[in-house]
């Protein structure tokens, strides 16, 4: 698997994690422990959540919790959609984030993270690309 040559020292184990914790990550271990009682969706989005918390070497406490867990979510969804399959299933279940996310196989919380982080920069990224074919 690519993540063992990515991060030979990374642990990534499940266990009943119990109450509303579906995963996390400690970066003194250099582990991540995934609620192993979750649908395989849900352990799917909540990996490559914890993935991006150890990406940005991320242990959570202040003072960068609150920041880096939005780079975490931003770098979920980014990693977990895809621009044309999302334009597809918003127009396909006119913008129903729970049909959504059920058509590309991810948590509702992705689509929701998407829309908050990831559209706004595709538009800017848009806007830019069209600034510089115009002023070229």
């Amino acid at each position: 698997m690519a993540l063992y040559s990515l991060a030979p020292s990374l642990v990534v184990q499940s266990a009943q994690l119990g109450g509303r914790l579906m995963g996390c990550y400690d970066a003194d271990l250099e582990a991540i422990t995934i609620d192993r009682d979750m649908i395989l969706d849900d352990k799917k989005c909540t990996l490559v959540h914890e993935l991006a918390h150890w990406v940005y070497d991320d242990d959570s406490r202040p003072p960068y919790g609150g920041k880096r867990e939005c780079e975490a979510r931003r770098l979920t969804a980014e990693t977990l959609i895809r621009p044309d399959a999302y334009r597809q299933a918003e127009t396909m279940y006119e913008g129903d984030v729970w049909l959504m996310a059920h058509e590309l196989g991810i948590c509702p919380d992705i689509i929701t993270d998407y829309q908050k982080y990831v559209i706004p920069t595709l538009a800017k990224r848009e806007r830019r690309l069209s600034w510089l074919e115009a002023t070229s």
